[in-house]
């Protein structure tokens, strides 16, 4: 081996190793904390409501730990020292990428203990009623096999929100390089939910919960987005053949899954829901009145969960039965 700095091919080698000795140490440092995670988790009287939710973050945790540990063990000392630097440096990138992507989802499970934890029981149960009614129903019907359960967490955040398991937050798509991403978080293992501190004084918030609920339930009742593209190509049709014009059919098709969202809310909650969208929206008329990114304007937009929570208040019987009769709808039009 060629010197460098002056320094004898031994003193090279034994860089070489103290340099990988550091990523090693980085990550058995992971390894332990995580399995002491699960384990404390696993140890909770409740831990069977959340098996499924807890065997998904494992094992994404898992199958990147074990082959980050295994690539590590490869790395050839004997190469030129700037090489095994690159080489141990990627790993470490991987390394911290992956203890975001734990420590995203174990910071919201970790709600469920101290002041946080009889509100997030809270939002668990409704969203469990939510998701669970139309995916055993899907099942029963069609075959339809449910994704993991999505996990609600409070944040300071005005707006309610969710990312279905095919929508991977920008956060944990940045600082790592894409073939280790892609083979590790191609998708969310846990759809998350995300309401907003209030529910802690006012539960009521609670109910924004099924709106989120509603854009999981879009993509897990249907493959490769199928429902999800089917019910905006079904939104851009109705549009069109009520006589509008091609930019309007465009933009409702866009807002398709808010819409979907809101008559799933509709009818997981009944007319509060569309109380509660009002709260959440209500400004000035001029406001009300702007172009929004996801929102038709003014009232407009709200009007098909409004007509959905009239029919429901008309004909009560129609909630039983309306949530997968509707998705199922959606995904054959």
């Amino acid at each position: 081996m060629v010197s460098i700095s002056g320094h004898d091919a031994g003193t090279v080698t034994a860089l070489a190793l103290a340099r990988r000795k550091r990523t090693e140490v980085e990550l058995a440092r992971l390894d332990g904390e995580h399995g002491k995670w699960m384990a404390r988790r696993w140890g909770a009287p409740e831990a069977g409501t959340y098996r499924s939710q807890l065997n998904a973050i494992d094992a994404v945790v898992r199958a990147g730990l074990d082959q980050l540990g295994a690539w590590l063990g490869e790395v050839d000392l004997s190469s030129p020292l700037g090489d095994v630097y690159e080489a141990c440096r990627t790993f470490d990138l991987r390394l911290l990428w992956l203890r975001r992507v734990r420590d995203f989802f174990t910071e919201k499970f970790d709600q469920r203990d101290g002041e946080l934890a009889d509100v997030i029981h809270a939002a668990d149960e409704l969203v469990w009623s939510c998701y669970h009614l139309v995916l055993e129903r899907a099942r029963e019907l069609a075959g339809i096999r449910a994704g993991t359960l999505p996990l609600p967490f409070i944040e300071p955040r005005y707006s309610p929100t969710t990312f279905p398991a095919d929508l991977v937050p920008a956060g944990l798509r940045s600082e790592i390089d894409e073939p280790f991403l892609t083979e590790h978080l191609n998708r969310l293992p846990v759809p998350i939910v995300r309401l907003q501190p209030a529910c802690v004084s006012g539960p009521w918030w609670l109910l924004y919960a099924a709106h989120e609920v509603g854009h999981s339930v879009q993509f897990d009742l249907a493959g490769k987005r199928a429902l999800v593209d089917g019910y905006q190509q079904l939104v851009t049709q109705a549009v069109s053949d009520a006589g509008g014009e091609a930019g309007d059919a465009a933009r409702w098709g866009t807002w398709s899954k808010e819409i979907f969202a809101d008559i799933f809310s509709v009818l997981m909650m009944g007319p509060w829901a569309i109380w509660a969208m009002v709260e959440l929206e209500l400004q000035s008329e001029a406001a009300m009145g702007e172009h929004r990114e996801l929102r038709p304007q003014g009232a407009a937009g709200h009007r098909p969960a409004r007509n959905a929570a009239v029919a429901i208040a008309a004909v009560p019987e129609l909630a039983a039965e309306a949530p997968f009769d509707l998705c199922l709808y959606a995904s054959e039009a």
